[in-house]
């Protein structure tokens, strides 16, 4: 009987899918450095313990995703793979054996207790899962007053990985956001030229 009802509440519950979206409203900003002084605006990543990781380092600024995607793939950058087991498994026998994997999947990291929405990844020259730079991006609910969406990032370099196939990062996440950042700035200006 409990399984019945259990059953029938699964298929049959629809309270959840007719409630309108409530979240939080977009905040407008006058520029892009007020999103800092935004009232809770959160600096750093968690896990999914709420451990913390990363800062944010990056703020892009963009009418939407497909401009994002654009950008980075014009960087070169590929999108990461979801999470899944066939996916972690591949990764996992990538990084023991020192493989090529240009889609493996990047760890989740958590924004403002939400995951982030994308991850992107370069490969270096050694072209290797071991070694590779790292873009997780979240939607913000910040919008500049011209109507760009910002975008929070947070960009890091793996470096290598230890015993247990955990990459190691490399400590200096600002150089990783410099060398993107710069990339991503001639990118746009590169672009201007041409139209």
């Amino acid at each position: 009987l409990l399984l019945a009802g259990a059953a029938w509440v699964t298929v049959f519950y629809d309270k959840a899918q007719t409630l309108p979206w409530t979240g939080p409203a977009d905040v407008v900003l006058p520029e892009v450095a007020a999103v800092v002084g935004a009232g809770g605006f959160a600096g750093q990543t968690e896990s999914l313990l709420g451990t913390p990781l990363e800062p944010i380092n990056l703020i892009l600024a963009a009418r939407d995703e497909a401009a994002v995607s654009a950008a980075m793939q014009g960087l070169g950058w590929v999108l990461a793979e979801p999470p899944g087991l066939q996916a972690v498994t591949r990764a996992a026998w990538s990084a023991w054996r020192n493989l090529e994997d240009p889609t493996a999947p990047v760890v989740p990291y958590f924004w403002e207790g939400a995951p982030n929405d994308s991850a992107w990844e370069a490969t270096t020259p050694d072209n290797t899962e071991r070694r590779r730079h790292h873009l997780r991006l979240w939607r913000s609910r910040y919008v500049t007053a011209e109507g760009l969406r910002l975008w929070v990032g947070a960009a890091s370099f793996d470096d290598g990985i230890d015993r247990t196939l955990l990459h190691h990062i490399a400590p200096d996440p600002d150089a990783e956001r410099d060398r993107l950042a710069a990339a991503l700035v001639r990118g746009v200006k590169d672009d201007a030229e041409r139209a």
